[in-house]
């Protein structure tokens, strides 16, 4: 099912054309025409579209397996799955379109931004289901409309251009990469499995900057070696040095709160059944 999670979010993202084009009979409007309708068609058009599309394949999850979700750490994995595949997919196209150039900034920052958003979406519906006993159906609209507007945002900010929007561009990011963080802490502290998840981890950290470090390490590498042979190592050389600076100054914002998580002392049974609060529920 994991696999299948990550593989229908990949689909998912071929489906966005045909979407965006039966979206657009409906409301024709094209960016670059003023702030407001920039505004609207990045919410309202691929907001609205991306996020549906991300959290599709985790409800048809959910429904085929059944009884078997019981965990709200299951909805957060099959959630973050689902949009690591559709980020992965996306970024393909754009490579086809536009070459390499971007791998860093597709790869590091709009990956981490698509898995972010559907987490939380995930995970406020596992909150309502498994951790307060709330009515999943609004928990579900909240967490929609919520993760919509982010996304809607994030496009709407790095389209302007404008150093403020780009502030506040990595302004969001470090709110999303703590949100991300502490998503999988909370489920982590009210799974059934949380004795286990935390006495599995070294000195009861998620150490995660040697996966992040290296990763943006090697998107360097292959954006350097496609420069070089496609135009030249002076241009090349020119293009890495670029290309680091931008990779820390927007890979910052994602690394710092997720390089390192810190998780409370590993509890005693009875420590669980005083702290956890989980209560199963049949779908």
């Amino acid at each position: 099912m994991a696999i299948l999670a990550l593989f229908s979010g990949a689909f998912m993202a071929l489906t966005c054309s045909i979407l965006y084009d039966l979206w657009f009979l409906v409301n024709p409007i094209s960016p670059e025409e003023s702030m407001l309708n920039d505004f609207i068609f990045f919410v309202f058009h691929v907001g609205f579209i991306e996020e549906i599309v991300k959290f599709l394949p985790v409800i048809f999850i959910v429904l085929a397996l059944g009884e078997r979700i019981n965990d709200p750490i299951d909805l957060v994995m099959y959630g973050g799955l689902s949009a690591l595949g559709f980020a992965t997919l996306e970024n393909s196209l754009y490579f086809s379109v536009l070459g390499v150039s971007i791998i860093n900034g597709r790869f590091i920052l709009s990956t981490v931004l698509h898995m972010a958003e559907t987490i939380l979406l995930c995970y406020l519906w596992a909150r309502a289901r498994y951790m307060k006993l709330s009515n999943e159906y609004i928990a579900i609209l909240a967490g929609f409309c919520l993760v919509v507007l982010s996304h809607g945002l994030f496009d709407f900010f790095l389209t302007t251009r404008n150093i403020a929007y780009i502030l506040l561009v990595v302004a969001q990011l470090v709110l999303m990469g703590f949100l991300y963080g502490r998503t999988l802490l909370s489920c982590i502290l009210f799974s059934p499995r949380s004795a286990f998840i935390l006495t599995s981890f070294t000195a009861n950290r998620l150490n995660n900057y040697h996966y992040l470090f290296s990763s943006a390490a090697f998107l360097l590498i292959v954006s350097y070696l496609h420069t070089n042979y496609n135009y030249a190592t002076e241009i090349a050389n020119y293009w890495l040095a670029l290309m680091v600076f931008i990779t820390i100054f927007c890979s910052g914002p994602v690394f710092i709160p997720l390089a390192n998580i810190g998780l409370p002392s590993s509890p005693t049974n009875r420590q669980i059944k005083k702290k956890i609060s989980y209560h199963p529920v049949k779908p």
